[in-house]
């Protein structure tokens, strides 16, 4: 993961539309991180390194596309 992202790489900062999904393991609800619209100011956090990892970190729904 370190390879390939860096701390300093913003998730908004991406030219495409971006969507990571990942599921809350605690409540049982499918999680899309999006880097778009009104959906980036419930971002946890705005590191692009910090959502895949804890997207990857637990059970995803369906796995990453390409759209």
């Amino acid at each position: 993961m370190e390879k390939n992202f860096t701390d300093k790489l913003k998730f908004t900062s991406l030219k495409n539309y971006v969507i990571i999904p990942s599921l809350n393991i605690h409540m049982g609800q499918l999680q899309l991180f999006k880097n778009r619209g009104e959906a980036i100011t419930k971002l946890p956090t705005n590191t692009l390194y910090q959502l895949v990892t804890a997207a990857a970190s637990a059970e995803t729904v369906f796995p990453p596309s390409i759209l």
